[in-house]
């Protein structure tokens, strides 16, 4: 299979003005994404425990500016959240009935969170950013498999960023629950032979821009080109569409 064969007609990892590191309204974001020919865009800002986090007073307003939004654009726009994991322990920054309040749930390991303690700082936050040895990678890996199993988690992103783990690990985990992988445009950090083994798991992977301006909502190129040049199974990718085929939301 051939990916210049294949459009991109999802990006379900996207940051607004509400994430204090992006720069584009909500709005701004949409256009984009119907611009480029998208049927959905996930408007997905940093979790509440990270530096650039939402605050939980803004999750209302955001909620209805999409309601409001989804009355005058041509795509499915949904509210998400990129959640931090926060500890050993597979702690996420939502609570059980936060998490209610969201459309998708992503869920990665980031550089700035504040930890769920103060062992938690000291075991997983310093520890992710100093410590690169595999016992410490198993750990990581299995407070992933933690969180997957006591929440409704939908994407897993940029695995191996701040701290590697098992992807094959994980992969048995995501399948068990129906969780993507994420491929990321920004952090495209998995390698042709793990893709290729998550794959005969079972595992399903979906492409996103992480985009932090809207100029960037769809822009998947990176990825694209890695998947130009190595052998990676296209059918398991769950927003790819092949151009000549019916683009309709699954």
């Amino acid at each position: 299979m051939n990916i210049n064969d294949y459009k991109l007609i999802w990006d379900c990892h996207t940051h607004s003005k509400f994430s204090k590191d992006a720069h584009s309204t909500i709005e701004e974001n949409v256009k984009h994404a119907v611009e480029k020919g998208l049927k959905r865009i996930a408007i997905t800002e940093h979790g509440f425990n990270h530096k650039y986090g939402i605050k939980r007073e803004e999750v209302q307003t955001i909620r209805d500016e999409i309601e409001r939004l989804k009355k005058i654009y041509p795509i499915e726009i949904l509210f998400g959240v990129e959640a931090n994991l926060i500890s050993l322990n597979g702690d996420i920054d939502l609570t059980k009935d936060e998490q209610k309040l969201f459309d998708i749930i992503l869920l990665g390991v980031h550089k700035t969170p504040k930890a769920k303690s103060f062992k938690a700082f000291f075991n997983f936050k310093l520890a992710n950013l100093l410590l690169k040895t595999k016992k410490h990678q198993q750990k990581v890996t299995d407070s992933y498999i933690k969180a997957m199993q006591n929440n409704k988690i939908d994407i897993i992103v940029h695995p191996h960023y701040v701290v590697r783990i098992d992807a094959l690990k994980l992969a048995k985990e995501a399948v068990k629950h129906n969780i993507l992988i994420e491929i990321n445009n920004k952090h495209p950090l998995l390698s042709e032979s793990e893709i290729a083994k998550m794959a005969e798991l079972g595992a399903n992977f979906i492409i996103d821009s992480d985009a932090h301006n809207a100029s960037d909502v769809g822009e998947c190129k990176n990825v694209f080109e890695f998947l130009r040049t190595h052998n990676i199974p296209l059918e398991r990718i769950v927003n790819l569409k092949k151009v000549n085929q019916s683009d309709g939301q699954n």
